[in-house]
């Protein structure tokens, strides 16, 4: 059975909210209540049944789910935007794959060679905007 985050419910939104998250399409990354959390460890998800945590730091889903139930909402957050739908996805993997250019001549080609992973076959390609060093 596939996990699948769906559209947040207003519960979700405004824990992520009071914890200052951020989302990526409908998952939210935070700081973890259930230990002393300096950067954003915990994705928040909502599930069939309930909201679906995991904690990269190892805390226990038990203990975060606790942790959470004993925030109090005062806030009511906007919901973020819908996730990009296939077509849109599809429509940026072409957009910039026509924007990349072949790998030979650039700094690409530069790392491949340092590594041994010459001669480029043409399903590599190299993003023009891509950071150097």
């Amino acid at each position: 059975m596939p996990i699948t985050a769906h559209r947040p419910e207003q519960r979700l939104v405004d824990l992520v909210g009071a914890l200052r998250g951020t989302w990526h399409g409908n998952i939210a990354m935070c700081r973890c209540p259930a230990h002393a959390d300096t950067t954003p460890s915990l994705s928040l998800r909502q599930g069939d049944k309930g909201i679906l945590v995991t904690c990269f730091a190892g805390c226990d889903a038990v203990d975060v789910l606790r942790e959470l139930d004993r925030i109090v909402l005062t806030g009511h957050y906007r919901a973020p935007d819908p996730a990009p739908t296939p077509a849109t996805r599809s429509a940026n993997v072409a957009r910039l794959w026509d924007e990349a250019r072949p790998v030979e001549g650039t700094l690409a080609e530069r790392y491949l060679a340092g590594r041994f992973l010459l001669p480029v076959t043409n399903d590599l390609r190299f993003h023009p905007r891509c950071p150097g060093p």
